[in-house]
């Protein structure tokens, strides 16, 4: 088993950061986080939020990244593919995968918020056959001399991609979405033969492997990276929610008024209870976090890789530190492989 770490860089009008203070103290962490041996930093993108900006340019931070660290994985997890001209994707990417020395992964999905979409003049109705054109056309860039492409969205005349990437046959590309009931993603990432990154779910990992094989894939080469909530190493854990839940409440609020503009329900957040279960935070020991472990290994036997979210919107990174660091040291080992 892999374990990941997802980085947003929220930054609450609330609790406000300095964005250089926040950027370079991210910096600082992804050197301590690979020294101690985390598999990969995933690092998300969101636009046009004021009150609670997220990283605005996922690829230019990894590159920051990759010029920092020696062996870890990163990964955007994730871009809106559909937001973007994939093609200029494709050519960042492929820079980040000379500086990383082949450890950079393209995390994409098809995104949700309706503020975006709207601000970009895209109809949110075509995010999904964006999204899958998209993937095709930077797999193609990546593997094939020359092509062209006819689709709805994209025309291409005799594409000559270059350079191409040093990783072969590509950069590996994760789709992200789909971990509970609505398996369209396993179906897709199958298709298009790519790496996926959703939730852990059994369910999923059984469509995903089914669809890989059906389309003359090995699931044995494919990764099921997972996104997998807050992990949070404690001895007190009551005293340390009462430090952590205005944090987690900008988190839970942000969600549910998404969740509310794109017309998807969502349950109470009133209480104790539902705020620590929408913000999907495990507080255990180091033996209940390796309980934890080894619980969704067993429950999801096709997961490959865990990864937790750092933090929360507004809490200083240095917060979470000796909780990753004591994951690192006592949990991962058990482990990895």
């Amino acid at each position: 088993m892999k374990f990941g770490l997802i980085y947003d860089l929220r930054n609450p009008t609330q609790f406000y950061q300095p964005e250089n203070h926040l950027y370079n103290e991210f910096l600082d962490e992804c050197q301590m986080m690979d020294e101690l041996g985390w598999d990969c930093i995933w690092i998300c993108e969101h636009h046009y939020d004021p009150d609670t900006p997220w990283v605005p340019s996922a690829l230019t931070l990894a590159a920051a990244v990759a010029a920092r660290t020696k062996r870890i994985k990163i990964g955007t997890g994730i871009i809106v593919l559909p937001q973007h001209n994939p093609v200029r994707v494709a050519e960042a990417a492929t820079v980040l995968d000379y500086v990383s020395n082949g450890r950079f992964r393209l995390g994409v999905a098809n995104g949700y918020r309706v503020s975006e979409y709207r601000a970009d003049n895209i109809s949110r109705k075509e995010r999904v056959p964006r999204l899958l054109e998209g993937i095709e056309i930077i797999q193609k860039c990546w593997t094939e001399d020359k092509f062209s492409y006819d689709g709805q969205f994209w025309k291409i005349t005799d594409m000559q991609f270059a350079p191409k990437p040093i990783s072969k046959p590509h950069p590996p590309i994760y789709i992200a979405g789909g971990g509970g009931p609505d398996q369209n993603t396993a179906q897709r990432a199958g298709r298009l033969g790519c790496h996926v990154f959703p939730g852990p779910s059994r369910e999923f990992g059984i469509a995903y492997h089914k669809a890989l094989r059906e389309n003359g894939f090995d699931p044995r080469q494919f990764e099921f990276a997972a996104s997998s909530g807050h992990l949070w190493i404690s001895e007190d854990p009551e005293k340390d929610w009462q430090e952590i839940k205005k944090y987690v409440d900008v988190r839970t609020e942000w969600y549910h008024k998404e969740h509310v503009a794109s017309g998807q329900a969502m349950e109470d957040t009133s209480t104790f209870q539902s705020r620590q279960q929408r913000g999907k935070t495990t507080f255990v020991d180091i033996s209940g976090a390796i309980k934890h472990v080894e619980r969704v290994i067993k429950d999801v036997p096709q997961l490959t890789e865990m990864a937790f979210w750092a933090g929360y919107p507004g809490m200083p990174l240095s917060q979470s530190r000796k909780s990753l660091e004591m994951f690192a040291k006592k949990v991962m080992p058990k482990f990895h492989q």
